[in-house]
């Protein structure tokens, strides 16, 4: 059995793009599958982690970096006729399998080429993302483009979604039922663990006896990191020990730097820019209370963020905007707090709760580390995905 995996980052990238791709690709070649990965080469001296025979290494002749512009937008768009020529290349493949939802839109163009099976893992849907923006061009286009997309992702035998929110918005759109499954988002619970340390951190930032509040994620007008840059005077009017961390770097950055002088609460607000992935989950150590950040919009509604699985995973109360996906995962009162997305004295509330209720906020950061053991354990996930993959490729 030959199965191509397709996903654009390079190996470097792994951990933070793809985390179970490891877990799947040994899954799958345990189960007797050939395995081909297709993405980009790394700029850096990296070298597949994967050594076994059965597994085959096929990067196309570009690099990749992800905070480059130029690499996003158009390396990303000339991607598709690279991969697909490697996979042309590639003989009596029974699967491919789109781990990266971006390249499974040419899917369609690689089934009819290759009369393979097509699973695609989708976490996103790109044109949704438009819905964000205030721009009226940008609103139609979205309004044009999205059936667009959902017709072609529907050449897929199967399609992974992340949320039962994202089944039903499918559904509800004529994919049918049959084609999709909930395979939910995952989180390394090794990596991110109560047990993981935070003193170092906490010396680090001179935060030793402080009430520590934390975001990260990419900094993007959609996700609204203002919110919680607004709450702060009130935060630390009732909390003068309380000091923020924003975690993470994106088009919004200078915006935010700006907006934390404009609320005089520069002293008390730590803007850090990206740190390395293996430091994120010693940052949330040092953490009291995780915040999600994500404005209201159909894109957020139908995903769950990694950002939310890693605060549960390492036993941290958060708080999280009250959106159909993310309130699959929380039970608000139970395993975090929900507030109103968009609405900054909401959030200001269930930050003050947590902060002002040490037992109960335990208790929830406890029973969040319960559920994602149970539910979110990215070998369950991987496993799920082998299953997925195994099924449609026997059936070709």
């Amino acid at each position: 059995m030959k199965t191509c995996i397709i996903h654009r980052h390079p190996f470097s990238y792994i951990e933070t793009t793809y985390s179970t791709a490891l877990l799947v690709i040994s899954g799958l070649i345990s189960k007797g599958h050939e395995v081909y990965f297709v993405n980009f080469k790394d700029s850096i001296q990296a070298t597949a982690p994967i050594k076994a025979q059965a597994f085959h290494h096929y990067p196309v002749g570009l690099t990749y970096n992800r905070d480059k512009t130029l690499d996003r937008v158009v390396k990303s768009l000339l991607f598709h006729p690279l991969y697909i020529l490697k996979v042309l290349q590639l003989k009596d493949i029974d699967l491919v399998y789109y781990s990266d939802p971006f390249c499974a839109l040419s899917g369609i163009l690689v089934k009819k080429l290759k009369k393979a099976g097509i699973v695609i893992r989708l976490g996103d849907l790109f044109t949704a993302y438009f819905f964000s923006y205030k721009s009226f061009i940008a609103r139609l286009l979205a309004r044009i483009l999205l059936p667009f997309e959902i017709r072609l992702l529907q050449a897929a035998d199967r399609i992974l979604v992340t949320s039962l929110a994202f089944k039903e918005f499918l559904m509800a759109r004529g994919v049918p039922a049959d084609k999709l499954r909930v395979v939910y988002d995952q989180v390394d619970v090794e990596r991110f663990s109560p047990l993981v340390p935070g003193r170092e951190i906490r010396e680090q930032y001179k935060l030793r006896d402080m009430l520590v509040i934390m975001t990260h994620g990419i900094l993007t007008q959609y996700k609204g990191f203002e919110d919680l840059i607004t709450i702060a005077p009130a935060i630390l009017k009732e909390f003068p020990n309380a000091r923020f961390l924003i975690i993470g770097g994106g088009p919004t950055m200078k915006r935010l730097q700006r907006y934390v002088v404009k609320e005089n609460v520069a002293n008390f607000v730590t803007l850090t820019g990206w740190i390395p992935y293996k430091e994120i989950p010693k940052h949330i150590a040092a953490t009291n209370v995780g915040v999600v950040l994500r404005r209201p919009g159909l894109a957020n509604e139908l995903v769950i963020t990694q950002a939310l699985l890693q605060y549960l995973s390492s036993g941290k109360p958060v708080v999280a905007p009250r959106l159909k996906a993310i309130s699959e995962v929380i039970r608000d009162g139970v395993t975090g707090l929900l507030f109103e997305p968009g609405n900054s004295a909401d959030l200001r509330e269930k930050v003050h709760y947590l902060l002002e209720n040490n037992a109960r906020a335990v208790a929830m950061g406890k029973n969040g580390r319960r559920i994602v053991e149970e539910r979110f354990d990215r070998n369950i996930t991987a496993g799920m995905i082998v299953n997925e993959c195994r099924e449609i490729a026997r059936v070709r």
